[in-house]
């Protein structure tokens, strides 16, 4: 299946005067009771995040950025969990989520150091060959960033850029080279530490007294629940 990327072009007419689109990134979606965790690399999200940019794109939301905890009862739609832990760049605790957090840091690093060049641009698209495109952008002073975007599933290439050199280039990912002759970001390359988490036993359940009591949940799962809480008896 063709991966696609998620555009949200807004109606308002000084959003549409200002960009070309408005980009809402999803790292990953909800999660349902009993159902497997969903789960989008760093690398696909980097790749969106720059290839909309190289796209002429000018303003980029995450959803989510920071997960969270809804501390009800309730969520977002029948069999969602009340935990927005979204494989997002900080977890619902605030906690750093690798390499989420810190490859997306770098892409803005990068983006921020050519950010001057980006928003007083000569832009010039150029047709590589077939999915592999390049945008040479530079300003008056002489400065220049290239991106060169390679949007095929499963075919790595190598993009003669001439006078700049050779770059590879993997399959569906974003170079961003400074000056138009220096890597300094690709979004297939992870370079952050990856951290991997582990549930250990905990005595906590011997240290407390704990009690529960069942809820009736058949009609709020048929969505005829009344959203009030029920009061406890006096």
């Amino acid at each position: 299946m063709k991966r696609e990327i998620m555009q949200l072009n807004l109606g308002e007419r000084w959003v549409a005067d200002l960009s070309v689109s408005v980009i809402l990134c999803l790292p990953t979606r909800f999660i349902g009771w009993g159902l497997p965790f969903h789960y989008r690399a760093a690398e696909d999200v980097a790749f969106a995040v720059a290839h909309f940019l190289q796209s002429g794109g000018v303003l980029q939301n995450y959803y989510m950025y920071h997960e969270g905890t809804n501390f009800g009862r309730t969520s977002g739609g029948p069999c969602i969990t009340t935990s927005y832990d979204y494989d997002a760049p900080l977890d619902e605790y605030g906690l750093l989520n690798q390499p989420e957090w810190g490859h997306l840091k770098r892409l803005h690093e990068v983006l921020k150091s050519v950010e001057k060049i980006l928003v007083k641009q000569s832009v010039v698209h150029k047709d590589i060959e077939s999915n592999v495109f390049c945008t040479f952008t530079d300003n008056s002073t002489g400065n220049s960033v290239c991106f060169l975007s390679n949007i095929n599933d499963n075919k790595d290439v190598t993009v003669d850029l001439q006078n700049y050199g050779h770059y590879f280039l993997p399959a569906w990912s974003v170079s961003i080279l400074a000056d138009c002759n220096k890597e300094v970001y690709n979004s297939a390359m992870v370079s952050t530490q990856i951290s991997l988490r582990t549930k250990k036993p905990s005595n906590v359940g011997t240290e407390l007294n704990w009690a529960w009591k069942a809820e009736p949940l058949e009609d709020a799962l048929k969505g005829e629940g009344s959203p009030t809480a029920c009061k406890r008896a006096s």
